[in-house]
């Protein structure tokens, strides 16, 4: 089992905005997703991971621990999403559910940037968000 963990921030001029989020885009050197630090206004929420996983709340080899989503809005109006997931994944078809990830976004009027994007095995914390691929359609 492993742990997988995402965070991402998303600007839009709209006050609401509904995004699919099951997923996310990997970034690369030459990505056309921005990387970015994690914003200040941003309140880092701890991940538990429980002792004993509810075999129920498991789903497609995935148990969702955490999901945490943020928004701010500036003097300017501008809103800010924050959005940050953390998976166990708990077997093979789980490790297949999200080694894909993709994140919606309208590039007319919305701005999307990567903040993390980890692999936690046993100790071992692997950070993917510089070396993943991305693709953006």
């Amino acid at each position: 089992m492993f742990l997988f963990e995402r965070a991402f921030a998303s600007k839009s001029v709209l006050v609401f905005l509904l995004m699919i989020l099951h997923s996310c885009v990997f970034a690369g050197t030459d990505s056309p997703v921005p990387m970015e630090k994690t914003p200040a206004w941003v309140i880092e929420k701890a991940v538990i991971v429980p002792k004993d996983i509810p075999k129920d709340d498991i789903d497609n080899g995935v148990y969702y621990l955490h999901a945490d989503n943020q928004i701010k809005v500036d003097e300017g109006k501008k809103t800010v999403y924050y959005a940050r997931f953390a998976e166990l994944v708990v077997n093979r078809e789980g490790l297949e559910a999200v080694s894909q990830i993709n994140l919606d976004y309208d590039p007319s009027y919305q701005k999307i940037a990567l903040h993390s994007l980890l692999i936690h095995r046993g100790d071992q914390r692997i950070d993917k968000t510089k070396t993943a691929k991305t693709t953006l359609l």
